[in-house]
């Protein structure tokens, strides 16, 4: 034999360890995955002295969906994260279809926000519960706002403050409502602020 020849057998097995590999890697999960649940419906048997009925059949089918169930997470994580890291750092741009969902988003926000004003005055929830909920959702609202003036979608209203514009949004809303508005818009005076 040349030397040549005696090069090429070791890459042939070489491609062949390769291939095998290949094949084996994906199959070991579901190899896996057999072994527990072959395992799992011998236990089953063997506590029930190997008799096979209604319950035992049962039993053995909800071990195959609990070890599915579990091969389905593994799955998941391995995937989630590996997702994590190829994630983008920056933010990506608001596109059009993004920016409807914010729109969409901030109509939620705004409806919800007057609905908790209505709650308010009804006496159904207390000022400081309102209070609460209210400054959560303007904080959203004021985060989609943000989003919105930095995208390239124009908004109307953008040359004033972002919680300006809520305000006057749920005023209109609330007005168009019939429900007198009790947002007051603070006055500053000498560096002192007014109800």
């Amino acid at each position: 034999m040349t030397s040549s020849a005696t090069q090429t057998e070791p890459e042939q097995g070489d491609g062949l360890r390769e291939r095998l590999a290949r094949w084996v890697a994906p199959r070991a999960e579901l190899v896996a995955a057999a072994g527990l649940v072959a395992a799992g419906w011998i236990l089953i048997l063997a506590i029930n002295r190997w008799h096979v009925g209604a319950p035992q059949v049962f039993l053995c089918l909800g071990w195959v969906s609990i070890v599915s169930a579990g091969r389905l997470l593994w799955i998941a994580a391995v995937r989630g994260g590996s997702e994590l890291d190829d994630l983008p750092d920056a933010i990506e741009p608001v596109t059009e279809t993004r920016a409807g969902e914010l729109e969409r988003e901030k109509r939620v926000l705004l409806k919800a926000i007057k609905e908790v004003e209505f709650d308010r005055e009804l006496g159904k929830m207390s000022n400081e519960d309102a209070d609460d909920i209210v400054r959560v959702y303007r904080a959203r609202a004021i985060e989609i706002l943000k989003l919105l003036d930095g995208g390239a979608v124009e908004e109307p209203g953008a040359d004033e403050p972002a919680h300006e514009t809520i305000e006057r949004e749920v005023r209109a809303r609330l007005a168009l409502a019939g429900v007198k508005a009790k947002v007051k818009p603070a006055a500053k005076e000498d560096g002192k602020v007014k109800p």
